[in-house]
């Protein structure tokens, strides 16, 4: 379990998955809890009827250089995917003009690169939950597959495989035919079919039954959960939040009397009702409700439902198995605080996923109405829209006021990440991964922690070197770092502390992706050469490791000289390179020689730390790949390395060579 130098009280408004997250992962640091919602239990809000798919496959920003065209286009149909439905509300207008700022090719590739770097390390951090608790919630890790209904979708789609695969993401164009064998399902709807996208690490599940277990985990450990209660207001003393005001929205005897709830951390998740509640102390992020619809139907035959998680990109839904029922989700609207299921404009939308089911799986579901018989449960939500489709995780300029919100459609794709990330933020300590947070790099309590531009990567210290530019025309390096050290979680050691320094001296466009191994489930390495001599895929953690090693330009082994050599967790990873290089295919070895390998560790003195550079650079050199170099530190107590002038300035170009 990690823990914080200091437990403090936080105070968590709002329970679906990203608050319940949050929630847990703070118990988890060793802080006290304290949950408030309006409903009387957790997730019946945006996180009741979701499309349940863990998606990283699918983390694309909405804004887009087709997304104005496309709206404009929609703008009379009832049933687009994409439905702008103009108010009186300035709230709107604003956003959509940040939204229309962001459709370009170079936001989208920005934007992309965020999205994806926080559902990466979200759908880890998920992996662990499930691990930690045995929750279960109807889980299917059978991938996500797309298909595509005109030829010229199919043609596009192209494009997005490879921005996914430029950032790590190992998603796949397929044929009709091979989209069929993966899901045979749709063979009914087969003719219609161009091809399709697949990636078999992306996986499917109940959002609602997750959270609502992971909440009853956290009150059997201390939680205390305000179900009932509404936020009347955040009060605010000076330039920090003093408490909260909430209220019992059921009559006691005593009658309705609001009470105040203070603590060292108030952390607002309320979805969209995060931004008129943090405008109301004059934080002003521009999260705006985009409505989506879901259907959930009974199946009348169960052997013909899809088991895989599979998206109609034709109407822009998805459909999920949930045991014996079918989750069918979809469309965005843009029209306020609407969560009428009566109007025109929602029945409508409501009455196009069931007929697209019947086009799609004629005869599978239960799809008659009320009036006829059936039972579908037709539900919308407001799902907290930024224009950027990046959510806003940090510190506000208030003190003691932290938000986790503006998920969008990927709240469930990316809750645990966030809520790990957050609590990794307000104990103190930084989340690895390439992420514009809220606040300064390493968010402490109480230290000063406002970053205005939220979208870019740490911003570098005054005193220390510009960062460089990649400039137009050049390839986009992609950096996997990995962080081998095994000290107890909670603070950044002198060697992470040294390679961020190097990754945030790093040119502007390059990517970056951080894994620590040591918190990985990595299988000991078992060691067929001399018996099959052939090794299967790997799976779980391993298979997310392969990815990363095979999508990055460079690795950077981010490791303590441990009894003169390599961490434990860096040489288990070194020994599952001999079972890549055999696995059928593959074809490892020869993709590595196109990289580069990097070392950067810290050590009380240089001479301890040689025997350790000599071995990673042998490995470099056995696989063909360009050796780096090694950027060594002056160790030892927690932050020895920060006065090691020698060693910063040298990680100012150490990665750029």
């Amino acid at each position: 379990m990690s823990r914080t130098l200091r437990p403090m009280k936080t105070i968590v408004l709002g329970a679906g998955i990203i608050g319940i997250s949050t929630a847990w992962h703070l118990l988890e640091r060793g802080h006290e809890v304290i949950v408030v919602d309006r409903q009387p239990d957790a997730a019946l809000e945006t996180s009741f009827a979701n499309a349940a798919q863990i998606s990283v496959s699918y983390c694309e920003p909405w804004a887009n250089r087709e997304a104005p065209w496309k709206a404009l286009k929609w703008m009379f149909d009832k049933e687009a995917p994409l439905l702008f439905r103009p108010q009186l509300d300035w709230d709107q207008w604003r956003w959509c003009l940040q939204f229309l700022a962001q459709c370009n090719d170079t936001a989208f590739e920005r934007n992309v690169q965020q999205i994806v770097a926080l559902g990466a390390y979200s759908h880890a951090a998920l992996k662990d939950v499930v691990r930690a608790t045995g929750i279960e919630y109807h889980r299917l890790e059978r991938g996500i597959a797309h298909f595509y209904s005109d030829q010229k979708s199919f043609d596009d789609a192209g494009r997005a495989v490879e921005v996914m695969r430029k950032f790590g993401v190992q998603r796949r164009l397929v044929s009709r035919d091979e989209l069929l064998q993966i899901e045979p399902a749709f063979q009914a709807y087969g003719d219609r079919i161009t091809g399709g996208t697949y990636t078999s690490t992306d996986e499917s599940g109940d959002a609602r039954v997750f959270t609502q277990e992971l909440a009853r985990r956290c009150a059997a450990r201390g939680v205390q959960f305000l179900y009932g209660h509404d936020v009347l207001r955040l009060n605010k003393v000076g330039d920090a939040i003093d408490s909260v005001a909430v209220m019992a929205r059921q009559s006691s005897a005593v009658g309705k009397k609001d009470f105040i709830l203070k603590g060292d951390a108030i952390v607002v998740a309320c979805g969209s009702y995060s931004a008129p509640l943090l405008r109301s102390v004059g934080v002003d992020l521009p999260i705006y409700p985009g409505k989506g619809y879901s259907a959930t139907f009974p199946l009348l035959r169960p052997e013909g439902a899809p088991m895989v998680s599979t998206i109609d990109d034709g109407k822009k839904i998805a459909m999920s198995r949930l045991g014996n029922v079918l989750r069918v989700a979809g469309t965005i609207e843009l029209g306020g605080f609407d969560l009428s299921l009566d109007s025109p404009v929602a029945r409508a939308r409501c009455h196009m996923l069931s007929r697209r089911i019947e086009e799609v799986l004629p005869g599978v579901c239960d799809t008659r109405t009320p009036e006829q018989g059936g039972d579908p449960q037709y539900w919308t939500g407001l799902r907290p829209a930024t224009p950027t489709n990046i959510p806003f995780i940090g510190r506000t300029r208030l003190g003691k006021l932290w938000v986790n919100a503006g998920h969008g459609t990927l709240g469930w794709t990316h809750g645990a990440g966030s809520g790990k990330a957050l609590a990794e933020l307000i104990s103190g300590a930084q989340p690895a991964m390439n992420f514009g947070f809220l606040g300064a790099a390493t968010c402490r309590p109480g230290a000063p922690s406002w970053r205005p531009d939220r979208h870019t990567a740490p911003a570098r210290r005054a005193g220390v070197a510009a960062r460089a530019v990649t400039m137009p025309g050049m390839s986009v390096p992609h950096y996997l770092f990995l962080t081998t050290s095994t000290r107890e979680p909670g603070h950044t050691g002198n060697t992470e502390w040294l390679a961020r320094e190097a990754a945030a001296a790093l040119p502007s466009g390059a990517q970056q992706t951080w894994h620590h191994l040591a918190r990985m489930d990595l299988p000991p390495f078992v060691d067929q050469r001399h018996t099959s001599g052939t090794y299967p895929p790997p799976e779980g953690d391993m298979t997310t490791l392969l990815d990363a090693t095979l999508a990055a330009s460079h690795v950077v082994f981010v490791a303590p000289v441990y009894w003169y050599s390599l961490p434990s967790p860096l040489k288990t990873y070194l020994d599952h390179w001999s079972a890549w290089m055999r696995v059928p295919g593959l074809a490892f070895k020869e993709a590595m020689g196109a990289k580069s390998l990097h070392l950067i560790t810290t050590s009380g003195d240089r001479a301890k730390a040689q025997p350790m550079v000599d071995s990673v650079h042998l490995c470099a050199q056995f696989l063909g790949m360009r050796w780096g170099g090694a950027l060594w530190g002056k160790g030892g107590p927690p932050g020895a390395v920060q006065a090691d002038a020698a060693a910063i300035a040298q990680a100012q170009t150490f990665l750029q060579g």
